[in-house]
């Protein structure tokens, strides 16, 4: 690259453009936006470089990045001056942001931003080439609001308006797709869906069937996708199978780096599950399907996760509960054993939104990434309310709070932390510091964690956690779910 400092960079920017496309297929879309911003703050070429910062921040999303994406984009969105494929990248940041955040009308709007800045370089090929993509996110866009009003019941004359304007879109697509190869990959699955919400599910199922009796011929992507609306219709039609073809859904679209696919495919799972027919009897009997649902789905994302991490911080956070209430009476008005070993089941649910390659990283993380790992108890809050869990939800939301405020996301302090909130943030600090499947620490001895341990957490429930590990409770094997469920259940 002629135009930058550093003499020992590629002569050209499309080697850096292929570099980093290939390093965020990998699986690592953050280090690609770290070598772009890298290179366009040594780069002496403004347009140039203006142009890096703008598809780094688009790799930004990829990885989860929204907040800090968006900011990134936001000098070049009202930036006459600033060079127009910057503009174009700018634009579809500030659309995949505001439909991170479902704001789907404000996602709409800069869509059409990013089309109308296509349409002023229609005569740079480098420019005009992208118009397809923008058809596309906008199919995507009008999907997710289309989803939305469909799927939770609500606004069916609106929803008939939204199709219309998938439909639109779907065509304008269509229509301009020339030397587009994976037209079908996309508008496919784009069609399955809106025949399930327009009453032919049968057509439906040919279209899926067709994709997935030949697996040779077509795109994981695609793939994921048929999977996914599969599961949807065995789910509307009460057939079996539904969480498998989720399941698999997921697989593939980890497997491929569809991070948009996997949030996707969540945010949809999480609306049918809480439609899972709830048993009489207690809220635990109600529920365990579900708390079984999502700890599959939990394992195929997080490695960590899937090595018991959750079920050990129920059993540990149960009987530091039960060791309260029967040490002090009083107790039992504040802490409910049964409802933490519940939330200690679910506590890490909001991982499920977070980027695979990011919970599986074999490295210590970055401040960026430790930030975007915190995102999930917002996450996990955000996904009980939908599952219909908010008692549960809110004990979730305090699990990395501490009682001297340097805990997050809101820094509650010991008047405002609930004792709940306490035994379970007790128990996942324990669980983790004294786990041998922690891939970037080896596992501390009990003692050690509970003298580090102090001064953070509730004394009261240091002295209980003290106590069981004294006496070997916590050391116990721990028994496989279902057994720990009936466990719960009649209160052992």
């Amino acid at each position: 690259m002629a135009n930058c400092e550093r003499k020992d960079l590629p002569d050209s920017p499309r080697v850096i453009f292929a570099l980093t496309r290939r390093i965020r297929q990998m699986g690592d879309p953050y280090l690609a936006a770290s070598l772009l911003v890298s290179v366009a703050r040594k780069c002496r070429d403004a347009v140039l470089s203006d142009f890096l910062q703008a598809r780094a921040a688009l790799y930004l999303c990829a990885y989860g990045l929204f907040e800090d994406a968006y900011r990134a984009i936001r000098p070049y969105l009202d930036a006459p001056e600033a060079p127009l494929t910057a503009r174009v990248f700018a634009a579809r940041v500030a659309a995949l942001y505001h439909q991170y955040r479902h704001n789907w009308e404000e996602a709409l709007v800069w869509n059409r931003r990013e089309e109308q800045f296509i349409r002023e370089g229609e005569d740079d090929p480098e420019i005009a080439f992208r118009l397809p993509v923008v058809y596309l996110n906008r199919v995507h866009i009008l999907l997710h609001r289309f989803r939305t009003r469909g799927l939770n019941g609500k606004g069916a004359s609106r929803s008939q308006e939204s199709l219309q304007e998938l439909v639109g879109a779907l065509r304008a697509f269509h229509a301009c797709r020339t030397g587009y190869p994976d037209f079908y990959s996309f508008a496919w699955p784009v069609l399955a869906e809106t025949y399930l919400h327009t009453g032919f599910p049968e057509r439906a199922r040919r279209l899926i069937r067709y994709v997935l009796s030949r697996k040779d011929r077509f795109p994981p992507e695609l793939l994921s996708a048929m999977h996914f609306y599969r599961a949807v219709a065995d789910f509307r039609e009460g057939r079996p199978g539904s969480l498998e073809a989720l399941r698999k859904a997921l697989r593939l679209a980890m497997e491929n780096g569809a991070f948009f696919r996997e949030r996707d495919i969540l945010y949809t799972a999480l609306i049918l599950l809480r439609r899972l027919p709830r048993s009489e009897g207690t809220a635990l009997a109600q529920y365990e399907e579900l708390f079984r649902a999502l700890l599959k789905l939990l394992a195929e994302k997080d490695l960590y996760t899937a090595a018991d991490h959750s079920l050990r911080v129920s059993w540990i956070a149960y009987w530091i509960g039960r060791r309260l209430t029967e040490t002090d009476p009083a107790l039992r008005r504040a802490i409910f054993p049964r409802s933490l070993a519940i939330a200690g089941l679910v506590h890490d649910i909001g991982k499920l939104f977070l980027p695979w390659v990011l919970l599986n990283r074999f490295r210590p993380f970055t401040d960026a990434e430790w930030k975007l790992i915190r995102e999930h108890v917002r996450y996990g809050v955000e996904a009980l309310q939908i599952l219909g869990m908010p008692g549960v939800a809110r004990v979730v939301a305090e699990h990395h709070e501490r009682l001297d405020g340097s805990g997050y996301p809101k820094g509650l302090t010991r008047k405002e932390l609930s004792m709940m909130g306490a035994v379970l943030a007790a128990a996942d600090t324990f669980e983790a510091a004294t786990s041998p499947n922690r891939h970037y620490r080896p596992p501390k001895t009990p003692e050690v964690v509970l003298r580090e341990m102090r001064g953070q957490h509730h004394p009261r429930v240091l002295k209980a956690l003290e106590e069981l590990a004294g006496r070997g409770n916590l050391l116990r094997p721990v028994p496989s779910l279902p057994t720990w469920l009936e466990t719960i259940r009649r209160g052992v």
